[in-house]
C-alpha cells in the first residue's frame, strides 16, 4: 500500500525548490487522509513557535503583537500559518530567541523524515507523480537553482534504490534538454 501524492508543477512558481514542493505535497497528502504531519520547515517551525509559546509571558507579548489573545493562539497558528510563520519569526529575533537550527537541514533529511511519516501513517511507501517536470526546470531562474533540483532529482533515484519510493514523472523533453544540467557521457 503506497501513498500516491499528485504533484503539479504547474501550480508552482520557478524559483520554488523541488525538494520543498515535493515535502510539501507529502504533507497535503498525508493530511488528505487525516494524518497531521508537520514535514515542511514552515510546519515544523509553527510547532516550535507552539512550544515557545507555552510561556505565559511570551504568549501575551506575541499575543499582543499579533492582536489576537493568548488563549486563541494555538487557534490563530492553526487558521494561517503562513501569517503566523512570518510572525513568529519576527518576534522570536525581536525576543532575543534563537531561531531552531534543527530548520537548516541536509538535503535527505526532509525525504527520510517523509518516508517514515509515510510509514508511521501505515503505507508501505511513497510514490510521486510529478507532471511538468521538465517544463518546470526550463523555467528555473538560473542554472544554480536547476542543478539544485536536478540533486534533488539524483537523491530521490539513489532513495528509491533502497527504500519503498517510486518516481513518476512528465516530461516533454529529456531533462538534459532542460538547461545546464550535465547529461552523461
Amino acid at each position: 500500500r503506497f501513498l500516491p501524492v499528485p504533484v503539479s508543477l504547474i501550480d508552482y512558481r520557478a524559483a520554488r525548490p523541488l525538494e520543498e514542493i515535493l515535502i510539501t505535497e507529502t504533507e497535503r497528502a498525508l493530511e488528505a487522509r487525516g494524518i497531521k504531519a508537520e514535514l515542511t520547515p514552515r510546519a515544523r517551525f509553527l510547532v516550535h513557535l507552539r512550544e515557545t509559546l507555552r510561556a505565559p509571558r511570551l504568549a501575551e507579548a506575541f499575543a499582543a503583537a499579533a492582536g489576537t489573545t493568548a488563549e486563541r493562539i494555538g487557534d490563530w497558528i492553526e487558521e494561517d500559518g503562513r501569517r503566523a510563520y512570518a510572525a513568529g519569526w519576527r518576534f522570536l529575533k525581536e525576543q532575543g530567541i534563537e531561531s531552531p537550527q534543527a530548520l537548516v537541514e541536509e538535503k535527505a533529511e526532509p525525504l527520510a523524515r517523509a518516508l517514515a511519516a509515510v510509514r508511521d501513517a501505515g503505507f508501505h511507501g511513497l510514490v510521486f507523480l510529478i507532471d511538468e517536470l521538465s517544463e518546470f526546470l526550463l523555467s528555473k531562474p538560473d542554472a544554480a537553482h536547476r542543478n539544485d533540483d536536478a540533486r534533488t532529482l539524483q537523491l530521490l533515484g539513489e532513495t528509491a534504490d533502497h527504500a519503498p519510493l517510486w518516481i513518476v514523472a512528465a516530461v516533454q523533453e529529456s531533462i538534459e534538454a532542460s538547461g545546464d544540467i550535465a547529461s552523461p557521457t
